[in-house]
C-alpha cells in the first residue's frame, strides 16, 4: 500500500517507492494553533511552500523531502508531556504531532482531549457558540463566518436543549454503540478540562460541545441543496425577461444538472436526478421579484450574516486520486488525497496519532469531535473525504392563512398544512452582539423568507434531513478509527452511517473503493428538486436512500 496522505489544509499526499510502504502527510502552516505561537505553528509551511514551484514535476524524492512521515512513529527529537494520568503516555515529536499511547480506551480519549485543548484551545473557544447556530439551523447566519469573525454568541437554553436531546437519540438509535460514543466523548472532555485546570484556566467543556461540533462540521462541508427559493426566483425573472420557453431553457442551462460532459468518479449510474417523475405538480415558482429573505439581525452589519434564501455556500476543489494494483506501476494500491480545507490559523483540523486498546490510527482530527479521526490511516487501510453537495435540504413553500399580498407576508402567524391552519412557533437561538436571534419555526423547518406565488402569500421554510441527528454521524468515524473498515464492504457499511453528504475515497493493500454518503431523501413524484416544494404535507419525504442506492464502487486486485 502506497499512501500519499498529505496536505490537509491544502492536500493529503504520500510517495511511491518501489518496494516499501509509504505514507506521508502535511498540515500547513503547522500543527500548533494557539496564541502565542510556537515553533510548531509555522514549521510545515516551508515544506509545503517547497512544493509550489515544482508544480507537475514532483518526484518521489520531493514527496519524501516535503511531506512528513505518517507511519505511527514520532519524528526527530521528542518530549514527553506530563498529564497526571497513570495509563497515558503523551509524546510530542519535533513537528508538534502528539503520539498518544493509552492502556485503555478511556486513556486514549482523555489524551486526545488533552492535546486538543493544548493545541486548539483557541479554536474550541471560538467555535463553541457558533456550533450551536449550526445545530439550530439559524436562518441568515453563517456559522463558519461567525467563528472567523471572532464575534461572541451565547446560546439560549432552547438551543442547548436541541443539543442535549441528541444524547438520548444516540442510545435509542445505536444502543451499546451509542453509549460507547457518549463514554468516549466524556473521557475526551475530561482530558480537555484537565489540561485547562493544569494551566489555571476555566474548565467547562461538555459532551454537548462534541455534539455541536459535529453539526458545525456538517454545516460547512457536509450539506447540499437548500437554494430552491433563489433558483425559483431566477426562473421567474428569466421567464419575465425572455418569455416562458426561452427563459426556461436559459434556466436549465445554468442549473448544471445532468451535465453529460461532467467528469465522473465511477462509471456506474445511480438514479437520483432533479425530476422525480410524473407530471410536475408539487413544485412552485415564486413571482418574480417578490422574494424577501428573513434577516435575524435586521440593521446589524454582522459579518456572519448571509442571504437566508440563497443556497448555503459550499467550499469546493477537494480531491482524491486512488489507483488499484492492476493500474499501478508498482503493483500496489496508491492514493493521493487532498481535502482542501483552506488556510487558517488556527487550522480547523489537527494531526494526531493514537495507539492502544486495539486502536492504531494517525491522521487529521477535528478539534472538539471526540477521539475520532476524520481522515487518515490505520494499520490496514486509509481514507479521505471530500464534500459531495448532495441534496439533503429542501425549501418548502407554505401557504399563509389570512389576508393576501404584502400584508399577509408581513403579519401572518399561521400557515396551511394538511388542510388546517397552524401557528408558527418562535425559536430563540441566543444572543449575538447583544441581539436575540429569533426566527419562526414550522413543521417544515425554520422560516427563511417570504414571497408570493401566483399573487398569493407564502412563507418559505428550509428542512435538513440530518436536523436533530448530528451526533449520529459520529458512529461512522468511530468505526473507521477503530479499524472496522478493513474490507470495502465494511468500509461502506461504516461510511453509510454518515448522514452528512461526503465522497469517501478508500484503499487497503489489495483494492480501492469509494462511497458517497448522506441521508438522502426519497421524494414523491411530481417534483423538480431544483424548485421549492409545496409544503402542505402532500409532498413530504417518503424515506431515505438505502446503502446500495448510494454511488459506490470497488476496484479490482
Amino acid at each position: 500500500m502506497k499512501l500519499f496522505l498529505g496536505c490537509v489544509a491544502a492536500c493529503l499526499v504520500a510517495a511511491p517507492t518501489a518496494s516499501a510502504e509509504t505514507a506521508r502527510y502535511i498540515l500547513p502552516p503547522g500543527n500548533f494553533g494557539g496564541l502565542p505561537t510556537s515553533q510548531n505553528s509555522l514549521d510545515q509551511l516551508p515544506l509545503y511552500d517547497g512544493l509550489t514551484p515544482l508544480r507537475g514535476n514532483v518526484s518521489a524524492a520531493d514527496v519524501n523531502r516535503y511531506y512528513i512521515p505518517e507511519d505511527f512513529n514520532p519524528i526527530g527529537i521528542t518530549r514527553t508531556e506530563v498529564t497526571g494520568r497513570a495509563g497515558l503516555r503523551l509524546v510530542y515529536d519535533s513537528y508538534g504531532v502528539p503520539h498518544i499511547y493509552g492502556n485503555t480506551r478511556d486513556d486514549l480519549s482523555f489524551g486526545a482531549g488533552w492535546v486538543t485543548a493544548r493545541d486548539r484551545g483557541l479554536l474550541l473557544n471560538l467555535g463553541r457558540g457558533p456550533a450551536r447556530v449550526a445545530v439550530a439551523d439559524v436562518p441568515g447566519i453563517d456559522a463558519f463566518s461567525l467563528v472567523t469573525s471572532g464575534k461572541g454568541f451565547a446560546p439560549s437554553k432552547q438551543a442547548e436543549a436541541l443539543v442535549t436531546k441528541q444524547k438520548n437519540l444516540l442510545v435509542k438509535e445505536y444502543g451499546a454503540k451509542g453509549r460507547a460514543i457518549l463514554r468516549d466523548a466524556q473521557a475526551y472532555i475530561d482530558g480537555a478540562n484537565a489540561y485547562q485546570r493544569s494551566k489555571g484556566m476555566k474548565a467547562d467543556y461538555t459532551v454537548n460541545d462534541v455534539i455541536a461540533t459535529t453539526a458545525f462540521i456538517g454545516s460547512i462541508f457536509g450539506a447540499g441543496g437548500g437554494g430552491e427559493a433563489s433558483n425559483g426566483d431566477l426562473l421567474a425573472r428569466l421567464r419575465k425577461r425572455l418569455g416562458n420557453k426561452r427563459g426556461t431553457g436559459a434556466w436549465k442551462d445554468v442549473m448544471l444538472a445532468d451535465d453529460p460532459e461532467a467528469p465522473t468518479t465511477i462509471s456506474k449510474t445511480f438514479k437520483y436526478g432533479p425530476r422525480t417523475g410524473g407530471k410536475l405538480r408539487g413544485s412552485v415558482v415564486p413571482d418574480a421579484g417578490t422574494l424577501r429573505p428573513f434577516d435575524p439581525l435586521k440593521a446589524s452589519k454582522s459579518v456572519a450574516k448571509t442571504d437566508a434564501l440563497a443556497a448555503p455556500a459550499r467550499r469546493r476543489a477537494s480531491n482524491f486520486l486512488i489507483t488499484a494494483p492492476s493500474r499501478s506501476a508498482t503493483g500496489k494500491t496508491l492514493a493521493v488525497m487532498g481535502p482542501q480545507l483552506g488556510y487558517y490559523y488556527p487550522e480547523i483540523v489537527q494531526q494526531m496519532h493514537m495507539q492502544g486498546a486495539g486502536i492504531n490510527a494517525q491522521g487529521a482530527f477535528v478539534p472538539g469531535l471526540s477521539m475520532y479521526m476524520l481522515l487518515g490511516r490505520t494499520n490496514n487501510y486509509a481514507w479521505s473525504l471530500t464534500s459531495a453537495g448532495h441534496d439533503v435540504r429542501d425549501t418548502y413553500a407554505l401557504p399563509l392563512c389570512g389576508s393576501k399580498g404584502k400584508r399577509a407576508r408581513q403579519s401572518s402567524k399561521r400557515y396551511r398544512y394538511k388542510g388546517k391552519c397552524r401557528s408558527f412557533t418562535t425559536f430563540n437561538a441566543g444572543k449575538l452582539g447583544g441581539k436575540d436571534l429569533k426566527f419562526k419555526q414550522s413543521v417544515q423547518g425554520p422560516v427563511i423568507g417570504t414571497a408570493t406565488v401566483k399573487r398569493k402569500a407564502y412563507a418559505f421554510a428550509r428542512k435538513r434531513s440530518t436536523f436533530g441527528r448530528d451526533a449520529l454521524n459520529l458512529a461512522a468515524l468511530k468505526d473507521m478509527t477503530e479499524g472496522r473498515g478493513s474490507t470495502p464492504a465494511a468500509f461502506m457499511k461504516s461510511a453509510n452511517q454518515f448522514g452528512f453528504t461526503f465522497n469517501w475515497g478508500y484503499i487497503n493493500r489489495t483494492t480501492t473503493a469509494n462511497f458517497s454518503s448522506g441521508r438522502l431523501p426519497v421524494r414523491p413524484k411530481g417534483l423538480d428538486r431544483r424548485l421549492p416544494t409545496l409544503g402542505t404535507g402532500k409532498y413530504n419525504w417518503k424515506g431515505f436512500l438505502k446503502q446500495g442506492q448510494h454511488p459506490n464502487d470497488t476496484g479490482g486486485p
